[in-house]
Formats: structure tokens, C-alpha cells, sequence
């Protein structure tokens, strides 16, 4: 499960949203100790009305306003904390600091003190594999990374080349292309994949309190192979697994302080072994399955998922 999206600034004036396909929007919303991009909140709105996931993000150290990561963080806090718990927060780290590992880790510490809400960072190949990210990575925020296998104008489709990153396991975005087309707009964009879902997505806009407690790890890749060879799991019974994970993750918060890559795990393993085999669970026993914590379950690092897949009976995570 990914999603298409595009990331816009006032370079972007007067964009359609409604006209332009994709499925998510990132906004800038402020720049150093005192840019606002002066288009931000009409585009939020739009993106908002629309239904649209969204994420703003602040440029580090942007040219003329050059400040500490701690000034930095506070002019986005101020500027954009009408967005908090609505949008994905985001440090854009292309500024003339790149190699001040130090600074964009107490940026990304400032502004999830004041909001609860875990940033996520943005830099290109080269700064991720050129400098130690290890205590940002430790901290648990997430990566939004830009690689482009293509220099020519493009739309949304297949990617080769994927990025290959030396701190991060995975990254939760992908920026593609600086020269994307797409409809409803006459210029270049820049193109995104998300690795999730709109719940997954949603997961990085939502407060984190820091009373809840940490989840056990999640299963591992090996351990949805075993699952996989074990038993003849459908299709539908697999999406409807997924619902209830979500559900019941969206209720008692068990992914809080989970690793993104571990999140973007569990997700492909389902849709993969989604797409093998076959029957289905009634709605009654989805819901019922995720009020008694079949998800809090799976989140124990267990193997076996006992599922029958010859009756309707509810499956048991043991």
C-alpha cells in the first residue's frame, strides 16, 4: 500500500489542488527565524476541504534568515500551530548546515517537546549517506528522502532505482523527480511516494504522549514468511487483519514509539500475503477481534496466528 502525492511552496502560487491528482499535499510553511511562505495556509485549506492528507514543512536556515535550530523551531511552532495534530511536521535540510547533524536533531527534539507530534526529516542521498544520523535515527524520526533515478519530466508510475540509504532502514517517503507533470498544472512538481496507507500517514500527524507505553517489536519480515508458510490466509481475511490492526491501533495507540520502517513492515507483509490466498471473516468478528486485542497481539512478537481458513470462526493470536 503507497501513496502519490506532491510537496508545493509558493513557487506553487495558486495551485489547484482540487485539479491536480495526488494523494497526499506537503506544504512549506516557513523558512530560518522569520520566512512565511505567504501561500501556505490557502493551500492547506484547500488540501484540507479536499480530504486531502497533509504535511508542512520548514526549511532549515533558509538564506537571510539564518538562526539556531532552537529560534528556528520556534518561529514554525508559532507560525503553523494552528496545523499541529493536523499535518505531518516536516525539517527540510538542504539549507547551508547540512553537516550539523547536532542542529537538526534539536530542531526535530524542540518542536515534538512542544507538540507532541513526531517530525519527520527531509535531505537528499548525499547528506544521508555523507554524515552519522545514528542519534537521529535512535530518536525515532522518521525519513523523507530525495533521490532521483531520472532527470526528465514525468508523471506518477513504476521506480527503479530505489535510494540507498546507510542510517535509515527504510525511508517513509520518496521524493522521485523535481520534474514531475501532472494534470491541472502547467509546470514542473515535485513528485512523492509514501510507503503506507492513510492511516499510516495519519500515525505521523498525532500527538505522542510520552506516559504511553513503549509496544513490544512488531513481527519481523521472517516471521510473516512463517506465517505465510503455516497457513492459507485470504485475501479478504488479510485486509479485513489489517483493518482491525488499524482500528485497534488508532484506539489503545500500541504503535506509539514504533519505528516508521517496523510500521511500513507490517503493512507490506499483509498486502503481500494478501494478494496468495482466500475466504473471509464476517464484520462481527473483525470488530470483535480487534476490541479484544488481536492487534495488542501481534504486537507480543509471536509466530503462530492460528486461522482456520475452512469456517467463520474467529482467529486466535496465541
Amino acid at each position: 500500500m503507497s501513496l502519490n502525492g506532491i510537496d508545493i511552496s509558493g513557487w506553487q502560487a495558486g495551485i489547484n489542488l482540487a485539479a491536480v491528482p495526488a494523494d497526499f499535499v506537503i506544504i512549506k510553511a516557513t523558512g530560518g527565524t522569520g520566512f512565511v511562505s505567504q501561500g501556505c495556509d490557502a493551500q492547506f485549506q484547500q488540501a484540507k476541504a479536499l480530504g486531502k492528507p497533509r504535511g508542512i514543512y520548514h526549511f532549515a536556515h533558509e538564506a537571510g534568515y539564518q538562526g539556531s535550530a532552537t529560534s528556528e523551531a520556534n518561529h514554525f511552532l508559532t507560525q503553523t500551530k494552528g496545523y499541529h495534530g493536523e499535518a505531518m511536521l516536516v525539517l527540510d535540510w538542504e539549507g547551508d548546515n547540512v553537516a550539523d547533524v547536532g542542529w537538526a536533531k534539536t530542531w526535530l527534539d524542540t518542536v515534538y517537546a512542544a507538540t507532541g507530534v513526531r517530525p519527520v526529516i527531509y535531505m537528499n542521498q548525499a547528506a544521508e549517506n555523507s554524515y552519522d544520523w545514528s542519534p537521529v535515527v535512535a530518536a525515532d524520526y522518521a525519513l523523507w528522502i530525495a533521490q532521483y533515478p531520472s532527470s526528465g519530466a514525468q508523471g506518477y508510475g513504476a521506480l527503479s532505482a530505489p535510494p540507498h540509504l546507510v542510517h535509515w532502514p527504510s525511508a517513509a517517503l520518496w521524493q522521485y523527480t523535481a520534474t514531475g507533470r501532472l494534470p491541472g498544472w502547467n509546470g514542473a512538481l515535485d513528485l512523492n511516494i509514501f510507503t503506507g496507507d492513510r492511516a499510516a500517514w495519519d500515525a505521523y500527524t498525532r500527538k505522542q504522549g510520552s506516559t504511553q507505553p513503549t509496544p513490544k517489536e512488531l513481527f519481523t519480515v521472517a516471521q510473516y514468511d512463517e506465517i505465510q508458510r503455516q497457513q492459507g490466509l485470504t485475501h479478504s481475511k488479510l485486509n479485513n487483519l489489517a483493518v482491525a490492526v488499524n482500528a485497534n491501533a488508532r484506539q489503545n495507540q500500541i504503535w506509539h514509539g514504533q519505528s516508521h520502517a517496523k510500521l511500513n513492515v507490517l503493512n507490506e507483509m499483509v498486502t503481500q500475503l494478501a494478494q496468495k490466498q482466500g475466504a473471509t471473516f464476517t464484520q462481527e468478528e473483525i470488530t470483535q477481534w480487534a476490541k479484544e486485542g488481536a492487534a495488542a497481539a501481534l504486537a507480543e512478537s509471536v509466530v503462530t496466528v492460528d486461522v482456520n481458513v475452512n469456517d467463520k470462526s474467529q482467529p486466535e493470536a496465541q
